[in-house]
């Protein structure tokens, strides 16, 4: 087959979801760069050891990648599922890190004992039965991780040891792409390539996706067949959950799933760069291009994020690094490369290595996808604008006082869709930021393990949850609704001025039938005060309104009710409430209804509760950090 051919064919094959279904595979045989070289070729590991040389940061993460592949050769064998496990995903991480840190570990250095480290874990995992196809994202990992490794070691493996390796692969992954790719999307496999499921739409897209790209192209001499129908699947597949980007680049379960499937969705474009035919366009999807930014600004100046929907609270260095660096080449970004050193500088300075050799891939691949000093360019964090709207399913806002300094004032606002995978129900929810302090909190996901957690109908058991429903994020309500689990709440407003940011959402759907009009307004005025107002029109006779903020602050009221001073860390903030006439705070322990939920110790839930006098009313909050005292 000729490369006009294979090209053409791959942009007809990328565009083939529009017309309902998968491609069907291109048997050629695809042409393959050398072993070893999958992300990891001879002129990138000459890069790597000039950069070792030349730039002290690299230098000091390859000796944390060292510490990780030191540290891999005292740990045990991994193992395959055990008595009461629900999934085998910490065992797939644990292995896919173990083997890439050896594996590169031995490209750098030449130490024979990483060699024989990631050999072991190779035949280790490869010797399963199986890699728990039951739950896709533990096949998909491990499948990357095994890939990666025989791809990078080949030519050092016996042909007895390529022969187990290339067998598991082909048995436990590669061999599975018939029917995950099968085109009406109605296999029996967990995941399918095609369809409507929520696992062909989110992140388990990315990761399963990146999964077979890893198998398919570390086996492409030898198995061209299954090869092609992976890269050419994959160039159709990838488009329908990057739907979720658009347009402006945010990402609707969170940013600890933003970190996860943009992570893989990277590494397998990354991999399908280096075919003949590229990515066909995958990478060129609306709103994709801005999502570097999304991840950018949805940390606080505190450097934790603002944690909607399943998201823990996380340190902006423990992102993956090394998407931003390939997110900010692709699209032509060399002004955030500063700000990513800086961040990867807190990495290598404050990251931990985990026990179970998870760690040191995120390090590996950061070596891989480097930011190396930029000659004149501006740091990202002067350039980006204090005030930003991503528009999309998470319809989400952020502003901030000044740029560049940790004590600014900085406030993030939900809005969007609550009928996402991993939502929850925070319409409306914001958090705040002041003097270097997380003063609004997100508490983040509970326990996966919960009953029924992920039953998202209207009425599911996941709403009962307490971290899943509105009674724990920091928003409205009115009575004692739980907000709708399919409603939207559209930022309706949104303008940013050198004196001022404001931004309004819609909350009306959120409560079907409970008001004519719910508008939430988040301002800053003057860039000095955080003002929270509610507009509510209609509200139905008798019905009551509470307002919600949960903090790890430590509250004292005024013997009025009217005023709160939050304390934390040696600072304080102050919030009053200024309408309506008669409205008092109160404080309570945010405690769920049940045991067997996350118990929120520390956290503290400022309310005000009212029964309005009439239907009509503005609820306002305003919040001012006071000056730290002088030593």
């Amino acid at each position: 087959m000729t490369f006009l051919r294979v090209f053409l064919m791959s942009i007809l094959l990328s565009i083939s979801p529009l017309v309902g279904g998968a491609p069907a595979a291109d048997t050629g045989r695809l042409a393959a760069p050398p072993a070893g070289q999958l992300l990891l070729s001879d002129a990138k590991l000459a890069e790597i050891h000039r950069l070792e040389r030349e730039d002290p940061l690299m230098r000091g993460l390859l000796d944390r990648v060292r510490e990780a592949a030191e540290m891999n050769l005292t740990l045990p064998p991994n193992t395959h599922l055990q008595p009461g496990d629900r999934n085998m995903l910490g065992q797939s991480r644990a292995a896919a890190g173990r083997i890439i840190a050896s594996a590169f570990a031995y490209r750098v250095d030449g130490d024979k004992r990483q060699l024989e480290a990631a050999r072991r874990d190779l035949l280790n995992v490869c010797g399963f039965p199986d890699w728990n196809p039951v739950s896709f994202l533990d096949t998909a990992e491990m499948g990357f991780g095994v890939a990666l490794g025989y791809a990078w070691l080949r030519p050092e493996l016996s042909a007895e040891d390529r022969a187990t390796i290339r067998a598991a692969l082909v048995r436990n992954l590669l061999g599975l792409a018939p029917e995950a790719y099968q085109r009406e999307g109605r296999g029996a496999l967990r995941w399918q390539a095609f369809g409507s499921r929520d696992t062909t739409l989110n992140n388990w897209n990315f990761v399963c996706n990146a999964g077979f790209v890893a198998a398919a192209l570390a086996l492409r001499d030898e198995e061209p067949e299954l090869a092609a129908q992976v890269l050419a699947g994959a160039r159709a597949s990838l488009p329908l959950a990057m739907g979720g980007f658009a347009p402006d680049g945010a990402w609707p379960e969170g940013p600890t799933y933003w970190s996860y499937g943009t992570t893989y969705l990277v590494n397998a474009l990354a991999m399908l760069e280096e075919t003949p035919e590229g990515d066909a366009g995958v990478a060129d999807r609306p709103g994709f291009d801005r999502t570097l930014f999304y991840a950018l600004q949805v940390f606080g100046p505190t450097g934790l994020s603002f944690n909607f929907a399943d998201s823990n609270p996380a340190h902006d260095y423990s992102m993956p690094l090394s998407t931003y660096v390939w997110l900010a080449r692709r699209f032509g970004h060399p002004e955030v490369l500063p700000e990513v050193r800086r961040l990867l500088q807190a990495k290598v300075r404050e990251s931990s290595l985990d026990k179970r050799g998870m760690s040191g891939r995120g390090l590996v691949f950061c070596a891989l996808f480097y930011p190396e000093k930029q000659a004149s360019a501006p740091a990202a964090a002067t350039t980006l604008p204090l005030d930003a709207h991503f528009r999309g399913e998470a319809d989400f806002v952020v502003m901030r006082s000044r740029a560049a300094d940790p004590d600014a004032l900085w406030v993030g606002l939900k809005g969007g869709h609550n009928n996402v995978p991993h939502s929850h129900l925070d319409l409306g929810s914001f958090v705040l930021d002041a003097g270097g302090v997380r003063w609004a909190v997100d508490l983040g996901q509970d326990n996966y393990g919960l009953p029924r957690y992920f039953d998202r109908r209207e009425g599911g058991q996941r709403w009962k949850y307490y971290r899943m429903n509105n009674r724990s994020h920091n928003t409205v309500m009115p009575g004692d609704r739980l907000q709708s689990a399919t409603a939207t709440a559209p930022i309706v407003r949104f303008e940013s001025a050198p004196e001022e940011a404001s931004a309004t959402v819609d909350l009306t759907a959120a409560y079907p039938g409970a008001a004519k009009k719910m508008l939430r307004q988040v301002s800053l005025p003057g860039r000095a005060a955080v003002v929270i107002e509610d507009k509510i029109e209609g509200l139905r006779a008798g019905e009551s309104l509470t307002w919600r903020m949960l903090t790890p602050a430590r509250i004292t009221l005024s013997e009025d009710g009217r005023t709160a001073t939050l304390t934390q860390e040696g600072k304080t903030l102050r919030a009053v409430v200024s309408a309506p006439e008669g409205a008092r705070f109160s404080a309570s322990p945010a405690r769920p209804p049940t045991r067997e939920e996350k118990q929120n110790d520390g956290i503290s839930v400022l309310a005000v509760t009212l029964v309005p006098d009439a239907p009509d009313l503005r609820l306002i909050v305003r919040f001012e950090p006071e000056p730290a005292a002088r030593e």
